[in-house]
């Protein structure tokens, strides 16, 4: 008897443009963002998203401002 096994392969989400999409959502939302918020708006984890924030941050193009324990993100000006 020849036992057949279905592996599922995971498949990788596309993160091409996932900066502009963090950036549009950071400009249509100018009193910030938290890394959830962010992450449930555009379907990627928020490991994801952190790594792309701190690119962001990296290249000057967005602050971070704690308010109370919460990061919001904003669009740098």
């Amino acid at each position: 008897i020849k036992v057949i096994t279905m592996v599922k392969k995971k498949t990788k989400k596309d993160t091409k443009g996932l900066k502009e999409k963090i950036l549009e959502l950071l400009k249509n939302n100018p009193r910030g963002l938290t890394l959830v918020e962010i992450s449930k708006l555009v379907g990627f984890s928020t490991i994801t998203i952190a790594r792309y924030i701190a690119e962001l941050k990296g290249e000057g193009k967005i602050d971070i401002r704690a308010v109370g324990s919460a990061n919001l993100h904003y669009l740098r000006e």
